[in-house]
């Protein structure tokens, strides 16, 4: 007989038939609602805007996204932060990116790069020219 450590907690299971048959699992996290591994719920990005030394920090969470504007890459306060639900989160409109209406300027590819970040971890980014959206 084997152990396996459970691939949710690390527990050490024994039975080596019901491991493979909860799919890597101990008791108690088959049972469990299934949750995210933590490196689907996070990622973060800095990304300079093109603006002098000025940097665009954004995290992404379960369930919000949080962008700050450090004056530089050193900087340990940001000057202005935007926090907004996930799936509704962002804008870009000429260059410009609002995350919960707080306008954050960056140059055209850095602008791009900001806009792949948050697609590629399912944050839905809206052409600011729709109906009723603000263009600079």
């Amino acid at each position: 007989m084997s152990f396996n450590p459970c691939n949710h907690c690390g527990v050490l299971v024994e039975d080596d038939e019901a491991f493979e048959a909860t799919g890597g699992y101990c008791e108690a996290c088959d049972a469990a609602p299934r949750v995210e591994p933590a490196s689907h719920r996070f990622a973060m990005a800095d990304i300079p805007t093109g603006h002098g030394e000025h940097v665009l920090c954004l995290q992404i969470h379960t369930a919000t996204v949080w962008a700050g504007l450090y004056p530089a890459r050193e900087a340990e306060a940001p000057t202005k932060i935007g926090v907004a639900p996930r799936r509704s989160a962002a804008r870009a409109v000429d260059g410009n990116l609002f995350i919960a209406g707080e306008l954050f300027p960056l140059r055209k590819a850095e602008l791009r790069r900001a806009v792949l970040f948050l697609d590629r971890h399912g944050v839905r980014i809206r052409d600011g020219r729709e109906a009723g959206a603000r263009v600079l």
